[in-house]
């Protein structure tokens, strides 16, 4: 007989033929009748991939290359040279040699540095002749809209489970992804921010959960995802939470020097004091666009309007870089907060539906210590990139003080 300890919390009453409601028939006895529903009221992702043909096409859930020898076919941007990176087919035929390539297997969230090249020379004519490569659903490179990492390790994985949300993220367009981390090509590129909070949303890494328990969801799983007709304010305000989060990120990514967006390491920009002039020195390709943003929550981690005594002790100045990026990852927390109270809503989620949701995905949560909540680069480590960067970069005096040059002795081919 069992005593109080062991009593069961829950006691789940289901029919075989129900759990046929969820693609695949998963054995997930706990979810409720209404989150089974979800899969038959709302068309899923990629109605072609889901064999349901008659619902509306909303995007294209695609797996794309497969190099089979990335060490031969792939390069950081950084070890060839900028002016032979493309973005395009035409620009591969007349002699550009390198093109971005989404297929990292990291916990990126909305937005994704894309520090891979890959060799597209002659549209990769080089691959093409390759025996063992695959080159799979290429009438979609190029092409703007949503990534995801899939080969995740176990400890990648761990995470994901302790973050309770798929690492999905922007695409930008002239790009070409791969099979580590695949693609999703909205019919409608204008649904492409309002889709990616959806799809970063707890109710969504629950639907994953429902169709496969172990692992991130591959095309098959994804496509299956069930997707809500949303009217344009939904639309408006969940593509506003999207964009914030990804312009933050990009935004504080200029602080770092492997990314395509740098601009000057994260001190060195505390101390000089923002300027709406700076821009990326990169010189890549998917730096040209860049622009600073207006959201209010980016403006205070720029510390637009705060300068810093030219006397301030090193120490000071890289302790504030560690303030800002906690500012900046509890401001994501909210962000993110914000996105699954509007996808709980737009899906008719009733709070006893809720709390199995939150029940169900924090029981594979990994715990984590209140004081360790933020992972953020400790200040020791901001002085050392400085010093390093000071070592490395040529530079120069202008009417503004000191500005970095970035070295242009990158001619790797």
């Amino acid at each position: 007989m069992l005593n109080d300890k062991m009593e069961p919390k829950h006691v789940y009453t289901v029919k075989l033929g129900e759990l046929a409601e969820i693609p695949g028939s998963p054995y997930a006895y706990w979810a409720s009748q209404s989150l089974r529903e979800l899969f038959q009221k709302y068309p899923p992702l990629d109605r072609d991939v889901a064999g349901q043909k008659e619902a509306s096409k909303i995007a294209d859930v695609k797996v794309g290359l497969q190099t089979s020898d990335d060490l031969r076919f792939t390069r950081f941007w950084w070890e060839v040279d900028v002016d032979n990176i493309a973005t395009s087919r035409e620009e591969t035929l007349v002699g550009k040699k390198w093109v971005p390539f989404e297929n990292d297997v990291y916990l990126f969230y909305f937005y994704n540095p894309l520090t891979v090249v890959l060799n597209w020379k002659n549209d990769g004519k080089e691959i093409r002749i390759f025996d063992k490569a695959f080159i799979r659903c290429e009438q979609f490179y190029f092409l703007s809209g949503i990534g995801w990492s899939v080969g995740l390790q176990r400890s990648q994985l761990q995470k994901v489970y302790g973050i309770q949300r798929i690492p999905y993220r922007i695409l930008p367009s002239g790009c070409i992804f791969g099979v580590a981390a695949q693609g999703i090509i909205p019919v409608n590129k204008d649904d492409q921010w309002w889709l990616l909070a959806v799809l970063t949303s707890k109710m969504s890494f629950l639907a994953s959960r429902l169709i496969v328990t172990d692992k991130i969801p591959g095309t098959g799983p994804c496509a299956n995802l069930p997707i809500a007709k949303l009217t344009d304010d939904e639309k408006n305000k969940l593509e506003n939470l999207a964009k914030e989060a990804y312009s933050l990120l990009r935004e504080h990514d200029t602080g770092n020097e492997p990314s395509t967006q740098f601009i000057m390491p994260w001190l060195l920009q505390v101390w000089r004091g923002f300027s709406q002039k700076w821009k990326p020195v990169t010189n890549h390709p998917l730096a040209r666009d860049f622009r600073w943003s207006d959201f209010e929550s980016a403006k205070e981690l720029r510390g637009e309007g705060k300068k810093w005594n030219r006397e301030v002790s090193i120490i000071a100045v890289a302790n504030e870089c560690v303030e800002r990026e906690l500012k900046l990852r509890k401001r994501l927390d909210e962000i993110q907060n914000a996105i699954d109270d509007e996808v709980y809503r737009i899906y008719g989620i009733s709070e006893e539906d809720r709390r199995l949701i939150e029940e169900e995905i924090s029981a594979a949560a990994v715990e984590t210590e209140e004081e360790n909540q933020y992972e953020v680069m400790p200040a020791e480590e901001h002085i050392k990139r400085m010093l390093s960067y000071f070592g490395l970069e040529v530079m120069k005096e202008d009417e503004d003080g000191i500005v970095p040059l970035r070295a242009s002795s990158q001619k790797s081919t």
